[in-house]
């Protein structure tokens, strides 16, 4: 099971950060997160990531909780979708995270399009992550095993800071 807490204490790099990124998602994407963004991210790619329902301090207070993750993470690894920007917990950890960002640069943010929305559901804040050339679209075809490959390969390659030209 994905979602058990882990206990390695691992060290992201120089400035002592716990972890390569800090995913948000709405609760109602979880299963997707299980099959798709923890195996890709983690275990083909090696990566930190801290999730909530298995990474946040149970019994902490959940704003305080997101604020550390953020602070505690290289990047932010933002799941857009219809369930996640009608989240307000979401929201509350966009708006964070890309505030982080006016510091930390707009690289420390990553964008996944999870699924086409609809405008009229965006807001104007989702509206400035929505620029055709600062997120990563997931292939809506099942069947398309190269697209997704080359998918996680470009988001592992983001989270790593590795640059060029896609």
């Amino acid at each position: 099971m994905y979602l058990l807490r882990r206990h390695d204490d691992r060290i992201v790099d120089e400035q002592h950060l716990t972890y390569d990124g800090y995913v948000v998602y709405s609760t109602d994407d979880t299963p997707w997160i299980i099959k798709e963004v923890l195996p890709n991210l983690e275990e083909k790619h090696g990566l930190a990531l801290c999730v909530h329902e298995r990474d946040f301090d149970v019994g902490g207070a959940i704003v305080d909780n997101i604020v550390e993750s953020v602070e505690e993470s290289r990047k932010v690894l933002i799941v857009l979708s219809k369930n996640s920007i009608q989240s307000k917990w979401c929201q509350f950890s966009i708006n964070y995270a890309h505030r982080k960002s006016l510091v930390n640069g707009p690289e420390s943010l990553i964008v996944i399009l999870k699924e086409e929305i609809s405008s009229r559901f965006v807001s104007s804040s989702i509206r400035l992550l929505l620029d055709p050339q600062t997120y990563i679209l997931w292939p809506a075809d099942d069947e398309d095993v190269d697209a997704r490959v080359l998918f996680w390969e470009r988001v592992a390659a983001r989270m790593k800071g590795v640059t060029g030209r896609e």
